[in-house]
């Protein structure tokens, strides 16, 4: 697995998907639980089958993760390709937003995203802690 920093493409990639989930959002300049969980509602609902829509998803579900924790946006490539990622390059631990949201709307599951933030972020520090990561 190879996880580097984004570079300034996929960072503006990053904030155009940031623009969008603001709109569907109906919102300014910040994502919240409740705006997130609406939103993806009527994602689930409408569209679920707009991938720009889902990437949007899921950069704000990544950017809810990061404004709880300590981790950045990464890219990482490895056997079955490269995605957008959040977590720490060194120890590896990521996590994958974009994919998240795609899986929980393909099965139509409904959710909570203060829960999955916390569940999410319970996770990746627990194999922080015990060690169970990969180390560059």
């Amino acid at each position: 697995m190879n996880v580097r920093n984004l570079n300034k493409l996929e960072m503006e990639g990053l904030d155009q998907s940031r623009k969008l989930a603001l709109r569907l959002m109906n919102a300014t300049t910040d994502f919240t639980t409740n705006a997130f969980d609406q939103a993806y509602a009527d994602v689930l609902e409408n569209t679920a089958s707009n991938i720009l829509f889902q990437s949007a998803l899921g950069i704000a579900l990544g950017d809810l993760i990061l404004s709880k924790s300590d981790y950045i946006w990464l890219r990482v490539e490895d056997k079955y390709g490269e995605e957008t990622a959040v977590g720490l390059p060194d120890p590896q631990i990521v996590c994958y937003p974009i994919s998240i949201i795609q899986k929980r709307l393909a099965s139509k599951e409904r959710m909570d995203s203060a829960q999955l933030v916390r569940s999410t972020i319970s996770a990746m520090e627990e194999m922080r802690i015990s060690g169970e990561y990969r180390s560059n």
